[in-house]
C-alpha cells in the first residue's frame, strides 16, 4: 500500500509523521449539517464486502484485451482499491437507502439507514459482470458487461416508476451502458416512524433483485 508524505505530519514541517494517509478513496461518509461534523465513515467495509460478495473481481481494474477478468483481481489494492466514485440515496417506506457506485471494476453496494440512526447497515451488492472467467474482449463482444465503472446513479421512487417499486439507474462509463435495476424490500418495512424500531430486526433486508434493461450507448 502506498502512503503520501505530504499529509500526516505534526504542526511543524520537520515533525514526525503522526498518521498515515493512503491514496485512493475507499469509503463513504455521513456528515451533519451545517458544520459537516463527521457522523460515520465506512472505513474498509466496502473492501470487506466486495471480498466476501464478489471475490473473483475484488479490486479488479477495468481492462481491454484478452486478459481473463478473474486474473486481474487485487491489482488495484495498492493504489486506489475499489474506488467508490458515485453515490445517491432514496427511500423505501421509512427506510433510507444509500447506493454506492464503484469504479473497480464496477457495481453497486446498497446500505440501509433506519430512522434516527447514524450507522448504515449493509444490505446487498450488484455486480454488472456476467462471467469473471471470460476475457474482457469476450464480455464486450457478448454485451456481458453492465455498470462497469459506475460514474452516475439515479434513484427513481416507486410513485414515479408505475410498477409500485423503486428503480435505480446505473451509468457505466467504461461499459457504455445504462442499467435499470429494481429495488425490493423483504420483510415488514414500515411507512410510519412509530414502527421504525422493527427495522432493527435481521428479518428486514433490501435487495437489488432484477435486471430489467440494459441499453448500450453508442460512443461519439
Amino acid at each position: 500500500m502506498l502512503f503520501t508524505k505530504v499529509n500526516g505530519r505534526g504542526d511543524s514541517s520537520d515533525s514526525k509523521m503522526t498518521k498515515f494517509v493512503t491514496f485512493g478513496g475507499r469509503s463513504f461518509s455521513i456528515r451533519a449539517l451545517p458544520d459537516l461534523d463527521l457522523l460515520y465513515d465506512s472505513g474498509n467495509d466496502i473492501e470487506h464486502r466486495m471480498a466476501a460478495e464478489a471475490s473473483d473481481v475484488f479490486n479488479c481494474p477495468v481492462q481491454d484485451g484478452p486478459n481473463v477478468v478473474r486474473y486481474d483481481r487485487d491489482k488495484t489494492s495498492i493504489h486506489v482499491g475499489p474506488k467508490p466514485i458515485s453515490i445517491t440515496s432514496g427511500r423505501l417506506g421509512s427506510l433510507s437507502l444509500i447506493f454506492v457506485g464503484l469504479a473497480n471494476p464496477g457495481g453497486v453496494l446498497l446500505y440501509s439507514l433506519p430512522l434516527n440512526s447514524e450507522r448504515p447497515r449493509f444490505e446487498s451488492t450488484w455486480i454488472g459482470l456476467s462471467d469473471a472467467f471470460k476475457s474482457w474482449d469476450e464480455l464486450y463482444m457478448e454485451t456481458g458487461l453492465g455498470g462497469i465503472t459506475v460514474t452516475d446513479l439515479s434513484f427513481i421512487p416507486s410513485h414515479q416508476t408505475g410498477s409500485g417499486v423503486p428503480w435505480l439507474l446505473v451509468a457505466g462509463s467504461k461499459s457504455g451502458t445504462v442499467t435499470l435495476l429494481k429495488i425490493k424490500g423483504n420483510g415488514d418495512i414500515p411507512y410510519f416512524p412509530s414502527r421504525a424500531d422493527s427495522l432493527k430486526s435481521s428479518a428486514v433486508t433490501v435487495v437489488i433483485y432484477s435486471l430489467l434493461l440494459v441499453t448500450v450507448l453508442t460512443a461519439t
